[in-house]
């Protein structure tokens, strides 16, 4: 069971990664279409929460990528508590929750640049980023996990087929084993019979 449970996470961090991604090649294609920088909420975070404020704008842009991609992959860890439940309750669960806990973590951020003190506009293309976040992490988790339970059920039909091939050897073997003792007992009898024939035979001209 916690090796299942291991594994799970394992596949959930990579679909997390693989969500985290997603978002960042949305990102990239609304700032390239509005010629707009995105907001930094991140390192507004941080240098909210810690009281550090970095100095220079590349510090904050590399602080926070850094955290985005941490925690992108990180958020993907909530699709294993969610294994059982049914879709599509079960994207749209994780859905809410990503998109409830970036605003969570966006109220941390007490900067001009807070989503907050953005427009309905900006913050709709917010959800379209985690929209698309929260859809490629599913997929990506979905496909993994039906990847790994094929090869499992792969290795389980190997594992049966040998059996059934070791069965049958034995089986050959134990027929054969036994074709050849009543072969040999057959032989016997009719050697035996022969020796009986030729020993009344010569009886019987001595006589």
């Amino acid at each position: 069971m916690a090796d299942q449970t291991l594994r799970s996470l394992g596949i959930a961090l990579a679909a997390g990664f693989a969500g985290t991604a997603a978002m960042t090649l949305s990102q990239a294609i609304e700032q390239r279409l509005t010629g707009q920088r995105r907001p930094r909420t991140a390192a507004s975070v941080a240098e909210n929460a810690t009281g550090v404020d970095t100095e220079t704008q590349e510090g904050r842009d590399t602080l926070s990528s850094s955290l985005h991609w941490l925690y992108g992959t990180g958020l993907g860890a909530a699709l294993v508590p969610l294994d059982g439940v049914s879709e599509p309750a079960r994207s749209l669960t994780f859905l809410g929750g990503v998109y409830g806990a970036g605003l969570a973590w966006e109220s941390l951020a007490d900067k001009p640049d807070a989503p907050s003190r953005r427009d309905y506009a900006s913050m709709g293309s917010d959800f379209v980023h985690h929209l698309v976040y929260a859809g490629t992490a599913t997929l990506a988790y979905n496909g993994l996990k039906a990847a790994m339970q094929g090869d499992q059920d792969a290795g389980s039909t190997r594992s049966l087929f040998s059996s059934w091939n070791e069965d049958q050897d034995r089986s050959g073997s134990d027929t054969l084993s036994a074709a050849n003792t009543t072969g040999g007992d057959n032989a016997a009898g009719v050697t035996g019979a022969g020796t009986a024939t030729t020993t009344s035979t010569g009886a019987g001209i001595n006589a």
